[in-house]
């Protein structure tokens, strides 16, 4: 259970896991999926951190412990298990290490 006081102490967390998995899902070193469910997950928390430091969500049970079901999904299941099993998919050309929104025609 995390005292209401502490939450703040998440709020950093959230966004710095958003600023990660936007990363994982432009660079595409694990799929896609898993790249969203952890945008999906990020983003709630970052929804149910603020809710809950204001006292309109309890983040221990109910629909604020469901916020952050696809963080947990995310962060114990699915990336770990991602990464034991297969790794990181590296670039394997010169214009995959182009971002998508970056890359230019020719």
């Amino acid at each position: 259970m995390v005292p209401n006081h502490l939450l703040w102490t998440y709020v950093p967390t959230g966004l710095g896991g958003l600023l990660l998995t936007y990363l994982l899902y432009v660079s595409r070193l694990v799929p896609r999926p898993i790249a969203v469910l952890g945008l999906l997950g990020y983003a709630l928390v970052s929804l149910g951190v603020p809710l809950g430091l204001v006292g309109v969500l309890d983040t221990n049970k109910g629909a604020g412990l469901a916020l952050l079901a696809p963080g947990g999904l995310f962060e114990v299941v699915c990336m770990p298990i991602w990464l034991i099993a297969k790794g990181f998919n590296p670039p394997t050309s010169e214009q995959q290490l182009i971002a998508p929104t970056l890359a230019t025609t020719s």
